[in-house]
C-alpha cells in the first residue's frame, strides 16, 4: 500500500546521494534498525511546492543580501555561512556592527532590486573562466569541479554580466520579483568579528510589516493618541515620568 514518506535532507558522500527520512517514518517503515537484506521498491517522487517554493525565496535573498552588503558595508565583507529555511533564512559575515542606517540602507537596496523584477540565471562553466573573473563571487577554501554552476541576477544568460554573480548549487526564483520584499529581523554578533543577519521575505515579511503596524496602532491607543503623534506623545510622557522620578527622589530625601 501507498506510504508518504518525508525526506527531510539530502547528503552527499562522495558522489553517493543519501536521502535522509525524519525517524517517525523509519519507525512506520520498520527501518529504524536495518534495512532488508533484498530491500526492493519503487516510490513516486513529489515535491512540497509552497514549502519548496519559499526557500527558493530566501535563497535568492542571501545573494541579494550579500550584494547590498558590499556597497553598504564595503568589499571587504566575506560570507561566512548562511542558512536558509521556508520561514527565514541568516546570513553570516565577518564585520563591524553595521549602524541602523547601514541596515536601514540595506533592506531598501534589495528591495529595490526585487521592485526591478531581474531575471535570475543559473549556468554552467569551466571553472578556469571563473578564476580569471574576480566580479564572480565563489567560497575561498571550497573544493570546485572542472565545471562549475554559476548564479547570476540581472543581465543576460551567460554573459556574465550581472551585478550579482556567485558560485551557487541551490534552488532559486526567475525573478527577483518573486520575493514580494524582504525584511530584515536582527543583526548581532555570533563569534569575534563575525556578524549574523536573520531575516524574511514573501509573505513572512508582509506578516511581520502587519504585526509591527498593529503594535503601533495598539500603542498608540493605549496612550489615546492619533498614530500620526505617537511619538510626540510617546516622548512626551517619558519626559513626565522623568520629572516625577525627579519629585519623588527629592521628597524621599
Amino acid at each position: 500500500h501507498s506510504l508518504p514518506i518525508n525526506v527531510i535532507d539530502t547528503i552527499k558522500r562522495g558522489n553517493t546521494y543519501f536521502l535522509k527520512l525524519s525517524p517517525r517514518d523509519c519507525v512506520l517503515l520498520g527501518w529504524d534498525k536495518e534495512l532488508p537484506a533484498d530491500f526492493q521498491a519503487q516510490a513516486k517522487l513529489t515535491i512540497d511546492a509552497k514549502r519548496r517554493r519559499s526557500i527558493e525565496r530566501n535563497h535568492t535573498a542571501t545573494h541579494l543580501l550579500h550584494w547590498a552588503l558590499h556597497t553598504a558595508a564595503g568589499k571587504d565583507v566575506v560570507q561566512k555561512g548562511s542558512a536558509v529555511y521556508p520561514d527565514r533564512f541568516t546570513f553570516d559575515f565577518n564585520s563591524p556592527p553595521l549602524s541602523p542606517e547601514q541596515i536601514a540602507q540595506i533592506e531598501a537596496m534589495v528591495n529595490e532590486k526585487i521592485l526591478e523584477n531581474a531575471p535570475v540565471h543559473w549556468f554552467e562553466i569551466p571553472l578556469s573562466e571563473v578564476e580569471k573573473n574576480s566580479h564572480i563571487m565563489q567560497l575561498f577554501g571550497e573544493k570546485y569541479e572542472s565545471s562549475v554552476r554559476i548564479l547570476q541576477i540581472a543581465g543576460s544568460k551567460g554573459k556574465l554580466d550581472g551585478y550579482s554573480m556567485e558560485l551557487c548549487g541551490g534552488t532559486h526564483v526567475r525573478a527577483t520579483g518573486e520575493l514580494g520584499q524582504f525584511r530584515i529581523l536582527s543583526e548581532s554578533a555570533v563569534a569575534a568579528g563575525v556578524r549574523r543577519i536573520e531575516a524574511v521575505t514573501g509573505m513572512n515579511a508582509y506578516q511581520k510589516a502587519t504585526r509591527e503596524t498593529s503594535l503601533i496602532h495598539t500603542l498608540a491607543a493605549r496612550i489615546n493618541s492619533p498614530v500620526g503623534e505617537f511619538e510626540h506623545k510617546f516622548e512626551s510622557i517619558l519626559e513626565k515620568q522623568k520629572t516625577l522620578e525627579q519629585q519623588l527622589k527629592s521628597l524621599l530625601q
